[in-house]
């Protein structure tokens, strides 16, 4: 979580549009602060970046949110063994509409959703400053 690449931000000068029209709230391009795996709670209600902890359970799993009028995201992370000792993880994003602009939203962002989780994945994969491993997301 970060960096915002130039056509990420420009995604989200598209979703400031929406939201007007929508009559949704419209926070900016999510602050693009480093997170380390240090600086990530595991307490439900803290903050992750624009994220609250839902659920977690360190080196187990994390369920994060985001809540907006219209609907709510959740990402959540799963780690497990892998071969050679090392840790395996996988995640999912979910969308539970709240209201009827709920699907409206969702389905306009749909096809940018992939990409935007994808480069999330993507800059989470990158080794920690001072390692060399780098793990690919599949």
């Amino acid at each position: 979580m970060g960096r915002r690449p130039a056509w990420m931000r420009t995604l989200f000068r598209g979703r400031a549009v929406v939201a007007r029209l929508l009559r949704l709230r419209e926070p900016g391009v999510p602050a693009g602060v480093p997170l380390r795996p240090e600086d990530i709670s595991f307490t439900p209600g803290d903050k992750v970046a624009f994220f609250t902890v839902s659920a977690a359970a360190e080196d187990r799993f994390i369920v994060l949110e985001s809540a907006d009028t219209h609907l709510i995201g959740y990402l959540a992370v799963l780690a497990g063994p892998s071969a050679g000792g090392r840790t395996r993880f996988e995640g999912v994003t979910i969308v539970r509409y709240r209201r009827w602009t709920g699907p409206l939203y969702f389905n306009l962002i749909r096809p940018f959703h992939h990409l935007v989780v994808r480069s999330m994945t993507n800059a989470g994969s990158r080794p920690a400053p001072g390692t060399v491993e780098r793990i690919t997301p599949k």
